[in-house]
């Protein structure tokens, strides 16, 4: 009788770690996707002007 609420305890426990994990995952991707965007933001802040000039150039040997 005592084996099966111990095996159902130590599978909440486990069960309960997991999805910490998977918790823990998605928060580590967001913020990752966070520092990505902020990387393209300032790559688009500082070389912005540089970017619509050239695109301009082209337009216009076209």
């Amino acid at each position: 009788m005592l084996a099966r609420p111990l095996s159902y305890l130590v599978s909440r426990v486990f069960s309960r770690s997991h999805a910490r994990t998977r918790g823990q995952g998605i928060i580590e991707y967001a913020l990752i996707l966070a520092l990505v965007t902020l990387v393209i933001i300032g790559t688009l802040v500082i070389f912005g002007k540089q970017i619509v000039s050239e695109f301009q150039n082209i337009e216009n040997n076209l």
